[in-house]
């Protein structure tokens, strides 16, 4: 009984967390200048992706992000994004190894990320946009460029936001489950 209680508190503390880093990404810029490395709205879905797995991260994504665009806090719906965030929560959950721990993890993850996301991203909007003759030509022009010029941001970005979210995924933790005496992510 204590330990769904333990969970239950966990989930929400890492639920509310990221979506204050996620709104945070919105609002942030109106009264101040973030870091250009960490994208808070990347931090909050890592820290759910990571901590929770892959389905959670998928749901977080799509919800948060339906939200926020429904809302005036991005340019309305736009399904490519969505879809391309969907798929990168899910790969941060995916790719979360039992075996590889704490930073090293977050490093593979970011790496992972900045490689595959781009053509996904591109593949995406051009099957949404209805650019389906002109797809394989879209990726590889599109993707050669990215990585001549954006690769390494795009690394960074990751994972700076991925460090910020194991930071505080490593604070919860210890806060949460040293008060309560538990360890409810054993198997994680």
């Amino acid at each position: 009984m204590e330990v769904n209680i333990i969970k239950r508190g966990q989930i929400i503390t890492i639920l509310l967390i990221s979506i204050i880093l996620s709104v945070s990404t919105h609002i942030l810029p109106i009264f101040l200048q973030p870091p250009k490395w960490i994208l808070l709205n990347i931090a909050g879905m890592f820290l759910v992706s990571y901590a929770l797995g892959p389905v959670y991260g998928i749901i977080y994504a799509g919800v948060l992000n339906a939200v926020l665009s429904s809302i005036g806090m991005g340019s309305g719906i736009v399904i490519y994004a969505l879809v391309t965030q969907m798929i990168e929560a899910g790969l941060i959950g995916v790719l979360r190894f039992k075996r590889i721990k704490g930073f090293l993890n977050v490093t593979l993850i970011s790496f992972v990320l900045s490689v595959v996301i781009k053509p996904i991203g591109i593949f995406m909007y051009s099957i949404f946009n209805g650019e389906v003759s002109s797809i394989i030509t879209n990726i590889i022009n599109i993707y050669i460029s990215y990585l001549k010029t954006e690769f390494i941001v795009g690394f960074i970005t990751y994972l700076m936001s991925g460090v910020l979210a194991y930071v505080v995924y490593s604070a919860i933790n210890k806060i949460i489950l040293k008060r309560k005496g538990a360890n409810i992510y054993e198997k994680i």
